[in-house]
């Protein structure tokens, strides 16, 4: 997903627990030879889940 900010895409990933997200970002993302940094943020539990606007 590109973004509009300081960061140049976004990527979601939905992983089990934080060891496979773990290895995911070592074994598989910082591997990418074009990819500088990441940047995590974690979502701790959720307020609303809808994608319906409202008009």
């Amino acid at each position: 997903m590109a973004v509009n900010s300081d960061y140049d895409f976004m990527l979601k990933i939905l992983v089990q627990d934080m060891t496979i997200y773990q290895g995911f970002v070592m074994n598989k993302l910082s591997t990418i030879e074009n990819i500088g940094n990441t940047n995590s943020i974690f979502v701790m539990g959720e307020i609303k889940h809808s994608t319906a606007l409202e008009f």
